[in-house]
């Protein structure tokens, strides 16, 4: 959700400033801030809002600098210092609790390993669709 509301963001940042910009990023997460501050960006937007002329030369000089080098050290810095790795079953299990589905296999959080059969999974997820 940080990354597709950053990217919705930038999509309609033509006027703002890299102030405005970088507090609306903070709105969104404190760590997609404290990303782009550490990766230069109160610098880096001045120059690339200053050669533009229109919006669809914006979003491709934005995503010539964010590319997907830029976006892999974002969810890395994010998994590193805020959101921490979390087994995948795990998180299946909460995802569909969240969404009022119990998946008929499915054990206690503690008791779901990596040796689990992800196809089962896989296929009842396939049969949600």
């Amino acid at each position: 959700m940080i990354l597709k509301d950053w990217i919705a963001l930038m999509m309609q940042s033509f006027h703002l400033s890299e102030n405005q910009i970088l507090s609306q990023a903070r709105e969104i997460d404190p760590g997609l801030a404290d990303f782009l501050a550490a990766r230069g960006f109160l610098s880096v937007w001045p120059k690339i809002r200053g050669n533009l002329n229109d919006q669809k030369t914006l979003e491709r000089q934005f995503h010539a600098w964010f590319d997907g080098f830029e976006t892999l050290k974002l969810v890395n810095y994010l998994t590193k210092e805020f959101y921490p790795r979390v087994n995948l079953f795990c998180a299946v299990q909460e995802m569909l609790e969240m969404q009022g589905i119990k998946y008929p296999g499915m054990r206690p959080c503690e008791n779901v390993s990596f040796l689990d059969d992800p196809m089962e999974i896989l296929s009842y997820f396939r049969a949600l669709t």
